[in-house]
């Protein structure tokens, strides 16, 4: 998605997500406390969509699941990501808080990261399969929506350094998506299938109680100060 601001004919700075995404008016420590823990749900939302990449492929061997089906069960969290950011993330991202996004998400992707401990339980095959695809494409969706979400308030939160910020944003990324199937690994040498999804996922509804204590940044005046996140505006002049 891409942010974009209409012209105003002043010089003033442009304004940031919206008039209540604006935390023009927090302190320094304010802004970085908020910029920090959306960093870390940031983090944390990926590392948990990471995890079974580094142990799927032994434990579908043990049950007769080819390399085939294993890559697809994997690849399943990219496409749910991708087809979030594009029709998804865009649209509910203008509409709703940065609470409530990440509440949403958090949940969700425990939600998604339960269903998939569940599958260790799952004899038959095709179930099997069907289940995997479904809540790794689900966890990829809701890693994809928080992904936006950050990114959003990282521009809100200090709209003069874009750039610096997105930098910070995508070290996170890719922080995240290094250690989560080390993580991943040893969850699953230590404690087996089922540990290596549910202790997570444990954490991720416990760390939405965090989640609670988040400005409630609002963006449903987005349009009103001409700041919002549409791919068409890709086309404007």
């Amino acid at each position: 998605a891409v942010v974009s601001t209409q012209s105003t004919g002043t010089t003033q700075d442009p304004p940031a997500l919206s008039k209540k995404w604006d935390v023009s008016s927090f302190s320094s420590i304010k802004k970085r406390i908020l910029f920090v823990t959306m960093c870390s749900f940031h983090f944390f939302s990926f590392v948990f969509s990471q995890l079974p990449y580094s142990y799927l492929a032994s434990y579908n061997t043990d049950r007769d699941i080819s390399t085939y089906w294993t890559g697809l069960i994997l690849g399943a969290s990219s496409v749910g990501h991708a087809v979030c950011c594009v029709f998804i993330a865009p649209i509910i991202v203008n509409r709703l808080s940065t609470r409530m996004l990440v509440v949403v998400c958090m949940i969700g992707q425990g939600c998604s990261v339960f269903l998939f401990a569940a599958l260790d339980a799952v004899k038959d095959v095709t179930t099997y399969k069907i289940l995997g695809l479904v809540s790794r494409y689900f966890c990829g969706t809701f890693s994809g929506v928080l992904n936006v979400t950050a990114f959003a308030a990282y521009v809100a939160i200090y709209p003069k350094h874009v750039a610096t910020v997105t930098a910070i944003g995508e070290a996170v990324l890719n922080g995240a998506v290094a250690f989560g199937p080390f993580l991943g690994s040893l969850l699953y040498s230590a404690s087996g299938f089922v540990a290596a999804s549910v202790v997570p996922g444990s954490f991720i509804f416990l760390s939405t109680l965090a989640a609670f204590f988040l400005p409630n940044l609002n963006s449903k005046k987005r349009r009103d100060v001409g700041v919002r996140l549409k791919w068409r505006r890709l086309a404007d002049p």
